[in-house]
């Protein structure tokens, strides 16, 4: 029941605060132990941020057949390649 505008606003917001932290983030830190604990021993911060990276992007390809199913629109939401995301032509 939550209006579509303040659903953007939400997700603006965390896109935001994902920014804010990997910005903040010394390179150094990926091959480090993540500092909050995992449930399944330990886990270094680089490998924790792809298997969040990836986690997402499940949930988001669930949301996005839920959307198609609800909806009845079979046509694709326009994800960005990774070239357009790592913004580099030959990174891919």
């Amino acid at each position: 029941d939550l209006p579509r505008e303040q659903l953007l606003a939400r997700i603006a917001r965390a896109a935001d605060a994902v920014d804010a932290a990997l910005g903040d983030l010394d390179p150094e830190q990926l091959g480090k132990d993540w500092p909050g604990g995992v449930v399944h021993g330990r886990v270094n911060t680089g490998r924790l941020l792809v298997h969040l990276t990836a986690h997402c992007a499940y949930h988001l390809g669930q949301v996005d057949y839920h959307r198609r199913l609800v909806a009845g629109d079979a046509t694709g939401v326009e994800a960005q390649s990774m070239r357009e995301i790592l913004g580099d032509p030959g990174a891919v």
